[in-house]
């Protein structure tokens, strides 16, 4: 099977509140489009630990440490009162941490592509509203927990 480029504007994101739907949670029926996406990043992380002690001398030793990853992006803002957008302006706004978590899914839909699923919390919302361009809405998502990595059936 010879690679396939892919095109990043193919994936888009849908969130959920309350964290991933209980039934078919690889499904996008299950979620509401953010919106259409300018731009996307995810980002995995594993922090590093290291340690010394007096018979490795200077020589530290490294292990992997605590794993996080954040979702990042900018989309195009709906004037008109759009599901996702309101979903994730209203997690970023409530002070109630269980009230931030949101379910999430990247995908194309597509059979056969790669996408991604997980939850993680609100922690920023920005509206640019420009005068003689297309006004957008950035945003972030954090999230400590596992996700799944998987193929669109």
């Amino acid at each position: 099977m010879a690679d396939t480029i892919v095109d990043g504007g193919d994936y888009l994101l849908y969130i959920n509140t309350g964290g991933a739907p209980g039934t078919d949670p690889d499904e996008i029926a299950n979620y509401h489009l953010l919106g259409l996406g300018q731009n996307l990043s995810f980002s995995d992380t594993s922090n590093q630990l290291t340690s010394n002690n007096k018979s490795n001398g200077a020589r530290g030793s490294t292990l992997p440490g605590s794993q996080q990853y954040t979702i990042s992006g900018t989309c195009e803002w709906a004037h008109d009162t759009n599901g996702g957008q309101q979903q994730m302006w209203d997690a970023v706004k409530t002070t109630t941490s269980a009230n931030k978590l949101l379910g999430w899914i990247i995908t194309t839909n597509v059979t056969g592509d790669i996408q991604i699923r997980g939850t993680a919390y609100a922690l920023s919302w920005e509206l640019t509203l420009n005068n003689d361009e297309i006004s957008v809405a950035s945003f972030e998502m954090g999230g400590d927990g596992d996700y799944t990595k998987e193929t669109v059936d």
